[in-house]
């Protein structure tokens, strides 16, 4: 029967330090890679939002018969992989001066793909106005 090795050779011994030493940084840098992205996707969302709300502005303007229901269609049509059913589009006109001005809202609850786990999101908004000419 052998005996155990001394403390003093255990703690030299110098196997395994790099699986540990992967183990422990691996896993924060995998959360910031990912946050990355989300941050990525968040951004594209908020821009695709943007873009569908000016274009929906112009679109209302081009046809005046246009519905809420149709402008939600159209906007969800513009922005890449959204959920129609997580997009809200409200449009309204106001005179200042004696100008008509019409105002697109939109409003899209971004879900972030990591974070389903806790049922979180966040509401992206964006409002585009433009005077009726």
């Amino acid at each position: 029967m052998q005996m155990p090795p001394p403390l003093a050779s255990v703690l030299s011994d110098r196997r395994g330090a790099s699986a540990l030493e992967f183990a422990l940084l691996a896993l924060p840098f995998i959360l910031c890679l990912l946050g990355t992205l989300e941050f990525a996707r968040l951004s594209f969302y908020q821009a695709s939002l943007s873009n569908a709300t000016a274009a929906a502005a112009r679109f209302i303007l081009l046809d005046t018969g246009s519905t809420a229901a149709t402008l939600k269609q159209d906007m969800a049509a513009r922005i890449f992989n959204a959920d129609p059913d997580r997009l809200t589009v409200t449009y309204s006109e106001a005179t200042s001066d004696g100008v008509v001005y019409l105002t697109v809202t939109a409003s899209y609850d971004f879900e972030f793909m990591i974070a389903r786990l806790f049922n979180t999101g966040i509401p992206l908004r964006n409002e585009t106005v433009v005077p009726v000419l």
